[in-house]
């Protein structure tokens, strides 16, 4: 097929990168320019396993290409795929200026019948309201042709997307249209062999499926790290608790895992926006509400914990961050509880040096700066002159460090397991303080 896609963020690149690689001629355009020049080199700006490689494979087959000009992307394809960045507009119904901008490119530049598949992620009613857009201006043009916008939520989990691209749980098309619904089985044939989970449904239900779907996700993060505060209080163990709780199958053992909370761009967004829609509609939401206050006030509660287990004083402490992106496998740092921490430290006087295999912090987000956060380039030489060593991203080089090189770096000999990756009893035993999440 022959397909472009809108929009060279992190959804986008894996969505044309593995559509081309299973034979279809893919374009893929941002207004970037730098961007699509390192991208046409092969080059990736952000981490994702195995992405790169498929860039570099189809880049090199000639299946894959990357353009910065409108007219370029236009009478390549049938099909187009919008994954360009969005906000939260001012109403369920208001389409982002991104959205309109690239619907627009599509209209002008048609001169046949094209398909609209809508990944980014969007308030209930904006492909509604882009497919009425899109009928009003080429009526402007007097087109004899027809342009049809669908939502087609991406379920991409950053750090795991290719996988999830190539294996989908399912395949959400919002349409009850006959033909536009074989278009859509035949585009993801190749990742639906082994068993066909794509599911038609109309235009809201489908936007509102991402929606709901990402809530569900953070509200078992939430969740276990409520019941991990009940486990500190009265002494239970929260991953005791997390194993017999996964076994039931009503329950599974998926996101039951408590730490530092949620973050990345995509929860924090998408309960916005659903929180949003229900103000619109009228309805209340204390759920979702409690969701997002118990995820913020994660920061409150392991800087407490560590405060404690330092004697109650931060200021003039060196602390040790092991992780600044916001889960393993990616570099993302958006709304990442590691910085987080680190501004919260950096504000109440504390010396705050971090480490993680991928990520980078940019010259300021938020309240953290590079001149106030230290970056080191090992895991072990953050440890150096430190009084306590936070574990924030469960890298799996953090499961397998050297606990004799650990104990020998780290100054202050505590450890705050901020996602439970050691053993307590075995860090115990060499003569440093454990404090876990939810852990006696």
């Amino acid at each position: 097929m022959q397909i472009t896609v809108f929009g060279a963020g992190p959804v986008g690149l894996v969505t044309a990168a593995c559509l081309s690689d299973i034979g279809n001629k893919v374009v893929c355009y941002d207004i970037d320019r730098p961007l699509v020049s390192a991208l046409s080199r092969g080059r990736l700006k952000f981490h994702e396993p195995g992405l790169q490689e498929i860039i570099q494979r189809n880049l090199a087959a000639g299946r894959l290409s990357f353009v910065n000009e409108g007219t370029e992307a236009i009478g390549h394809s049938d099909v187009y795929m919008l994954a360009v960045n969005a906000t939260p507009g001012a109403s369920a119904k208001a389409v982002t200026k991104n959205l309109l901008a690239a619907l627009n490119t599509i209209c002008d530049g048609a001169e046949t019948s094209k398909l609209v598949l809508v990944r980014t992620t969007v308030p209930v009613g904006t492909c509604d309201a882009l497919q009425q857009h899109a009928v009003a201006r080429l009526a402007r043009r007097k087109a004899a042709f027809s342009v049809t916008v669908c939502p087609n939520p991406e379920f991409l989990r950053e750090g795991s997307a290719v996988e999830d691209f190539l294996r989908p749980d399912r395949v959400i098309i919002g349409t009850v249209n006959g033909a536009v619904v074989r278009t859509v089985r035949t585009l993801y044939a190749a990742f639906l062999r082994q068993r066909d989970r794509l599911i038609a449904m109309d235009s809201r239900s489908a936007e509102l499926t991402k929606l709901a779907s990402n809530a569900m996700l953070a509200s078992r993060v939430s969740f276990m790290n409520e019941i991990a505060e009940i486990a500190d209080g009265c002494g239970a163990d929260v991953e005791q608790v997390r194993c017999g709780m996964g076994l039931d199958s009503r329950i599974g053992p998926q996101f039951l895992h408590a730490g530092a909370g949620y973050g990345g761009s995509c929860l924090p967004k998408d309960l916005q926006i659903l929180t949003e829609i229900a103000r619109l509609s009228g309805v209340q939401t204390p759920l979702i509400d409690a969701i997002r206050t118990i995820n913020d006030r994660r920061t409150g509660v392991i800087l407490a914990k560590l405060e404690r287990a330092l004697g109650g004083k931060l200021e003039g402490r060196t602390i040790a961050l092991w992780g600044l992106a916001f889960k393993p496998d990616t570099s993302d740092l958006r709304n990442a509880p590691g910085l987080q921490l680190a501004a919260e430290l950096i504000r109440r006087g504390a010396g705050v040096v971090a480490y993680d295999p991928v990520a980078r912090p940019i010259l300021s987000i938020g309240a953290v700066s590079d001149r106030s956060l230290k970056v080191s380039r090992t895991a072990m030489g953050a440890l150096i002159g430190a009084d306590a060593l936070i574990v924030v991203t469960e890298w799996k080089e953090f499961r397998s460090a050297s606990l004799d090189a650990l104990r020998r770096r780290l100054k202050g000999k505590v450890l705050l397991d901020a996602r439970n990756i050691f053993d307590p009893e075995i860090i115990r035993s060499l003569g440093i303080g454990y404090v876990g999440i939810g852990r006696p």
